[in-house]
């Protein structure tokens, strides 16, 4: 039962009780008690009525209730339990306004002076008197500076101080956190909203010198794993390079701390700007002077002052770079959230000129997220005095967003006069006192109206600088649970003027937080934080060395009987975590005796101390040294390391050294919670020691609903298990709703546990807090990367799905979904008339395409009305580029050759993006031409009366369908058309084989890219890596039937409609059906090769008889060819890849002889070469066979036979485009370079003609279109 309420309690209750019986009684109104009535109402009904003692009566009734109103008024004012400044939102409470009305709104302050007693307030105001009395004495300025001596201030601290808890750390006098309740609002406003945190204590050092010598001194002290400030992408100072600090040469040991290199963008022009950056003369270094600004935590400034002079020293061109510390010279705020850039926006006024950052500005105040634009983005600006706000200096809650466009890093936007030291120091005092501008607003013609800057008004430069709050070094972890990065700007701007703009900036409504919610924000964010989560680094030991002299004086404050039994507990150290054991070394002086170890015994193969090992893409590290298992990973470890050095020419790391650095690493992990429990700081992480131990890890871990199992098996003992890792920064996230927690673990045991783990991405773990005896279950998964946005892994595609004719009322439409993005794509026919004005732009023979993509508003929910558009323009014209050459001209589209032919407008709408929107607009098109179905039409011609006018009105193929009865226009013998089926009774579009198809690249190290690729062209693997060594070729290629090949490849395409490539699939795989269209190579139980036949295809010509095309199943036959089965090296094959010769290859009517060239069977193909434009084929004697093409004997010509021969003199050019072959030559110009032509002959087969005319345009007859490419595989395949 509960405990009883003692007396105090009970006297409490009591009095609150009477308060609220007195507050009800003083707000009851009074009301007049009536007369009595008769008890016969007709008696009390007099006989006449006086009206003047009627209206007297009236009267006094309603005086008595004036009367009582006011009385009852006055009663609840006296008792009223909140004064006046008491009702006010926390954020607009003030200490003084209990005494002083000017603290409250103007709304109430004539409430508040009623409740001020004047007696009190007479004494305040004497007191105050007699206090700024003595400080102008005294001086403030003197009474400021005696509280800094060992300690300095930011310039807003007085304005921090009075709303925030401060803290003494790192030389400064910080706010850790605001007084009222803050840590859910900070978060919710970082995420939905902005926050604002002065970091002005954060320092600057600026390194001069010529470029050479600045990327020298930068590649000895920065990361070397990933792209470092002296990558051009930052060189040319549009961006801001996130990177390490370390002792010079010294990586990957030695970290000092993360740190953000600002390189100073070359100046447009000499006369530009003052240039007061010192110039070099050194006669190996002719070049300017550059400028680097190194922006790095407080704790760490010592530190890498010694690194940078060290690696000066080191350098050959030490004497071209001077340092120097810039801190207190520039001031500096985070802005953290989605609203961030319209926060910017409305609390500051552009004062610079140009396009460039005008068109920035308004992209500014529309952007959805600083995330909308480039990583590390640099804007240099400059603003009028924030002290004259703008007109909408106020955020509205709901963001109406009409254009946001995308502005690419450029040094132009960068350049800013805030690198100039004659600026920074002129702006150091300002040229007008907030006095002086009240006084000049007090004189504004119209009260209360804005005043407006001058010329003499000050402008100040500002560099905005775009960061994301992520993980960007990709530690181990978690991959199941999405959390989306932070994304924000920092702000920085010259000294003495942080107070206007934080001002300006609160003033929108931005909520200020400090260390705490700066720290909160990286852990939500799986981002460390420094220096907690850098274990090893020398502020990391200054920090926690700190922190554990506090704690532990806190707790030998405490009762004994009240405080934590750590002995009792088994916790050897309490008060800092035991790296040193961690990884093996003897046990530090803390050690307390009778205390069991929470670290593994000492190993003879690791000595020294603990360091931090930073490496992108840890996880795979991890995975390769877990497969090799005789080295226990050092050899891989010791690899990693020395392509790293020596790609940025670092001498080699001794093999000793390499193994100790190995025993000693230490790596960053994420912790995520399984259950319940919220890891605290310097939690312990437990390993398993044996298989068995993990299986049964795994069994709990399927059974997370049964708390049960779960709490027996939290209470289990750990003593006997191998410690991990440490938790450094640790608690509840918001944002994914579990506990998580950032720790350092040991290397060597994660790869230990990784072989051991069932599943190589996840490993599991138990945590122990400090104060507790449970270890529940926890989880460090492998990075997040391996598994995709979506949670797919890495070689799980999306569902494809394709409907064909989903809209009737057009001639060809289709409906394409990936995953979950939607395209729906409607073609229709319309006649245009080639006669009119626009001749050889709108209407022509051979048709014309037009192709229109429009994004719907809720496909790209992040984007503005404008952007939408910009963005569907763009895909407009990325498509009609590839699809217009490939379409036209076409026979179909001419419906009477020199007056009418069909104008194809392909319209496509995105209805959902949820990613790989190009390949799924693009399946859409191809399926809408698929199903295609052009009118067939009958050219008619008459003499028509001049007199007649051309008819008007239309139906769905516009308004030049006429009957032979209509007028043609007015022209004589103008020729017209006719239907002879129903419309959309037509024939299907000849070449749709030969569309483009869509190639999506995964790069390993940039982000992905789509880009359209002919179909006809094949992928030349060596050229492909030779370009690209870092792309991987990792998308499906969309339905082809020019595109085929002997097996296809895992989750490669095997079937479908209209699909005529391979259809056998490899050994352990089988050809599943997931629609009508598509088939698919998936993982099966299958042992053999499955293969599965393609609908046959049935394709319907206007002119020519109808042909049937049936799809076959593809084979491989092993080519003999003319000098050998096998490629010879230099040599390439030469085929066709469209039908009737699909895969046909280039060779001699008779092997080998100068005879005709033909396109014949792979058994006796021929081996080509390309030197100095002649294209040569190799004979079995090994002699040279040269193509020769015949000479044009008048303009009606339209082919040119191909032959060999064993003269060198030829006519023409040969040459390769990409892997098409072309040919050219002087006084011809061909409308396509790599057009040819296949002309049957009764005796030598298929013959190989130069076409000169268009490609798939007025064929002659007896011959077919052809394009040829070269093929390099090791034999002739068919």
């Amino acid at each position: 039962m509960p405990p009883k309420k003692s007396e105090g309690d009970l006297t409490s209750a009591a009095s609150t009780l009477v308060r609220k019986q007195k507050a009800d009684v003083a707000r009851c109104i009074e009301v007049e008690v009536p007369p009595a009535l008769p008890t016969n109402s007709i008696n009390g009904i007099p006989a006449t009525v006086d009206v003047e003692r009627f209206a007297q009566r009236g009267f006094q009734a309603r005086s008595f209730e004036i009367n009582a109103m006011e009385s009852a008024m006055k009663n609840a004012m006296g008792v009223a339990s909140h004064r006046v400044w008491q009702t006010l939102p926390r954020h607009l409470r003030r200490r003084a306004a209990s005494h002083n009305v000017r603290r409250v709104p103007v709304r109430l302050r004539e409430k508040a002076k009623l409740e001020i007693d004047p007696v009190k307030r007479g004494k305040f105001i004497k007191l105050l008197k007699r206090k700024r009395r003595q400080e102008h004495v005294s001086g403030r300025t003197q009474k400021f500076l005696k509280r800094q001596e060992n300690k300095s201030w930011l310039e807003t601290h007085l304005w921090h101080a009075k709303r925030m808890h401060m803290l003494d750390i790192w030389g400064y006098r910080l706010a850790q956190r605001p007084t009222e309740k803050s840590y859910r609002p900070s978060h919710r406003a970082a995420v939905h909203g902005s926050t604002i945190n002065d970091v002005s204590y954060m320092a600057v050092l600026e390194v001069i010198g010529n470029q050479d010598a600045l990327m020298s001194l930068l590649k000895q002290c920065c990361d070397l794993a990933t792209i470092g400030p002296w990558a051009a992408r930052y060189s040319s100072g549009a961006r801001a390079c996130p990177t390490f600090i370390y002792e010079a040469s010294q990586w990957p040991r030695g970290l000092i701390a993360p740190a953000t290199v600002i390189w100073r963008p070359k100046a447009r022009n000499s006369d530009a700007s003052i240039d007061s950056t010192p110039t070099f003369t050194h006669p190996s270094s002719p070049s300017p002077a550059r400028v680097v600004w190194i922006r790095v935590h407080p704790a760490a400034r010592e530190n890498a002052i010694v690194a940078l002079k060290t690696a000066s020293q080191q350098n050959s061109l030490s004497g071209q770079v001077e340092i120097t510390d810039l801190s207190g010279d520039l001031n500096s705020f985070e802005l953290v959230g989605p609203r961030t850039s319209q926060v910017i926006h409305g609390a500051l006024k552009l004062a610079s000129s140009g396009q460039k950052l005008k068109k920035f500005w308004q992209s500014l105040a529309n952007a959805r997220s600083p995330g909308n634009f480039s990583p590390g983005m640099i804007i240099g600006l400059t603003v009028h005095d924030p002290r004259f706000p703008p007109t909408n200096t106020k955020v509205d809650d709901i963001m109406v967003v009409s254009e946001a466009r995308f502005i690419a890093p450029d040094p132009e936007l960068a350049q800013s006069d805030l690198w100039e030291q004659v600026i920074r120091d002129r702006l150091r005092t300002p040229t007008f006192k907030k006095g002086e501008l009240d006084k000049r607003r007090s004189q504004n013609l119209v009260p209360g109206s804005r005043l407006r800057p001058t010329e003499r008004d000050d402008k100040i430069p500002i560099i905005l600088i775009q960061y994301t709050i992520t993980d960007d070094h990709a530690r181990i972890t978690a991959s199941g649970d999405s959390v989306q990065p932070l994304y924000g700007w920092t702000i920085m701007l010259p000294p003495s003027w942080s107070m206007p703009f934080l001002l300006s900036l609160v003033h929108t409504g931005t909520r200020v937080v400090g260390l705490s919610a700066r720290h909160h924000q990286r852990l939500e964010s799986r981002s460390p934080h420094f220096p907690n989560d850098y274990v090893g680094v020398p502020a990391y030991i200054d920090m926690a060395t700190e922190r554990a002299t506090i704690e532990r004086a806190r707790w030998e404050r405490t009762p004994k009987g009240k405080r934590v039994n750590f002995e009792a507990l088994g916790i050897m150290h309490p008060w800092l975590s035991n790296w040193d054991g961690l990884v093996g070394n003897p046990p530090s002086h803390a050690t307390v005796a009778g205390l069991i170890p929470t670290g593994r015994a000492t190993d003879e193969s690791s000595t020294g101390k603990p360091w931090l090992f930073c490496l992108p893409k840890l996880d795979l590290f991890i995975r390769d040294a877990a497969e090799h298992l005789q080295d226990s990973g050092v050899q891989v470890f010791a690899e990693q390391l020395e392509s790293h050095r020596r790609r940025r020419g670092l001498a080699s790391l001794d093999g000793e050294l390499a193994m100790q650095l190995f025993g000693r690493a230490l790596v960053n992990v994420h912790v995520d919670m399984l259950g319940r429990g919220n890891p605290k700081d310097r939690a312990i992480l437990y390993g398993c020691n044996s298989d068995e131990e993990m299986l049964r890890w795994k069994a709990v871990e399927r059974h997370l609903t049964n708390n049960h199992v779960q709490n027996a098996f939290a209470i289990s003992p750990v003593s006997d298990l191998p410690v991990l890792g440490y938790i450094t920064s640790g608690g509840f996230s918001l944002q994914l709703g579990h506990g998580h927690g950032i720790a350092a673990a040991s290397l060597k045991e994660l790869i230990r546990m990784s072989r051991r783990s069932i599943n190589k991405n996840e490993l599991l773990v138990r945590v122990r807090d400090l104060n507790s005896t449970i270890a529940p279950l926890a989880r460090t998964v492998s990075d997040s990367s391996q598994l995709r946005g979506d949670g797919r892994a890495p070689f799980t595609y999306r569902p494809i799905g394709l409907e064909l004719g989903v809209a009737p009322t057009t001639n060809g439409s289709a409906c394409a979904r990936v995953g979950g993005t939607e395209v729906w794509t409607g073609i229709k026919l319309e006649v245009e008339n080639n006669e009119m004005k626009y001749v050889g732009a709108n209407g022509r023979d051979g048709g014309r395409i037009e192709v229109t993509v429009t994004c719907t508003p809720g496909s790209h929910p992040h984007l503005s009305g404008q952007a939408i558009e910009d963005l569907s323009l763009e895909y407009s014209n990325q498509c009609g580029a590839c699809l217009v050459p490939f379409l036209v001209p076409n026979p179909q589209f001419t419906i009477v050759a020199g007056h009418k032919s069909w104008l194809v407008h392909i319209d496509s709408l995105v209805v959902s993006d949820d990613g790989n929107l190009t390949d799924t607009l693009w399946i859409a098109i191809r399926g809408a031409l698929w199903d295609l179905r052009i009118p067939r039409t009958n050219p008619i011609s008459f003499r028509a009366r001049d007199s007649d006018q051309t008819a008007k009105g239309g139906d769905a193929f516009g308004s030049a369908v006429k009957s032979k009865h209509q007028s043609t226009g007015g022209r004589s013998g103008a020729g017209d058309f006719e239907l002879p089926d129903y419309w959309d009774d037509g024939e299907p579009l000849k070449n749709r084989n030969s569309l483009p198809v869509c190639i999506t690249y995964n790069m390993s190290t940039i982000a992905s890219t789509a880009g359209i690729l002919p179909s006809r062209s094949a992928v030349n693997t060596e050229v492909l890596s030779t370009a690209m060594n870092s792309i991987v070729l990792a998308a499906t290629i969309f339905a082809s039937g020019v595109i085929s090949q002997s097996t296809a490849g895992l989750y490669g395409q095997c079937g479908g409609i209209g699909w005529t490539g391979a259809t056998l699939c490899p050994a352990g795989s089988t050809c599943t059906k997931l629609n009508d269209w598509y088939y698919q190579c998936l993982p099966g139980s299958s042992s053999t090769t499955t293969s599965v036949a393609a609908t046959p295809t049935t394709t319907v010509s206007g002119t020519p008889p109808p042909t049937t095309t049936t799809s076959r199943a593809s084979t491989t036959a092993t080519g003999g060819g003319t000098v050998g089965p096998t490629l010879l090296p230099n040599y390439l094959w030469i085929r066709a890849v469209a039908a009737p010769n699909f895969h046909k290859y280039l060779q001699s009517y008779i092997p080998g002889t100068a005879t005709d060239a033909v396109l014949a069977d792979a058994s006796t193909a021929g081996q080509f070469t390309i030197t100095n434009g002649k294209l040569t084929q190799v004979t079995p004697g090994g002699g040279l066979l040269y193509a020769n093409v015949e000479t044009r004997a008048d303009t009606t010509v339209v082919k040119l036979k191909v032959s060999w021969q064993t003269s060198s003199t030829t006519s023409g050019t040969f040459a390769w485009s990409g892997d098409a072959l072309i040919w050219t030559i002087d006084g011809i110009s061909r409308p396509n370079n790599a057009a040819w032509l296949a002309c049957t002959d009764s005796v030598k087969g298929q013959v190989l003609y130069v076409n000169l005319g268009p490609y798939a345009y007025n064929t002659p007859a007896g011959c077919a279109d052809q394009t040829i490419h070269y093929y390099n595989a090791a034999t002739a395949d068919v």
